[in-house]
């Protein structure tokens, strides 16, 4: 079962007004996902994979680990993350909306490195979140994501091999 054509086109009219990152900028990335649940959902995943990984310690050396919850509210999440590797810090935007039927929600993510020379891959530390919660393996679940919105997709090797053969 698929994604209705309306609610696809809402979300490419989303994309719409998201100028291209500039060159010279912070690096950031965005991104859109569409789900056919109800956002609560979507949110609570995000909420709880964020708490799961507010350790100090990361399992492998990855950097799943230093996520801290810092604004929470029922359609908006503000997350920050401190790199073990890198201590550069960076800051995940989630923005969770019914785009036009309750059963269905669009996420719009955003990351932000606050270090310009920083090697942190902004798609991935929204993607290993969206995986790590288990969102990403949903059916009928939708990317919408091009190098425009997000540079750094184009040299992304995040979790995404590891948590398809997971689940």
């Amino acid at each position: 079962m698929s994604l209705p054509p309306q609610l696809f086109a809402s979300a490419l009219l989303l994309i719409l007004p998201l100028q291209p990152i500039a060159a010279g900028s912070l690096p950031a990335c965005r991104v859109i996902w569409l789900f056919k649940q109800a956002c609560y959902e979507q949110v609570e995943a995000v909420r709880q994979q964020v708490k799961a990984w507010s350790t100090k310690t990361c399992a492998d050396s990855q950097e799943e680990c230093m996520y801290e919850l810092v604004k929470d509210s029922a359609s908006f999440l503000k997350i920050r993350h401190t790199s073990p590797s890198t201590h550069s810090i960076s800051e995940l935007f989630f923005e969770f909306n019914p785009p036009s039927a309750p059963e269905f929600c669009c996420v719009k993510a955003a990351a932000i490195t606050k270090s310009s020379n920083s090697t942190s891959n902004n798609y991935c530390q929204l993607y290993n979140l969206m995986a790590g919660s288990g969102l990403i393996q949903k059916q009928g679940v939708r990317e919408i994501c091009n190098e425009d919105m997000c540079p750094s997709k184009k040299t992304a090797a995040c979790a995404q091999d590891r948590w398809t053969r997971m689940h």
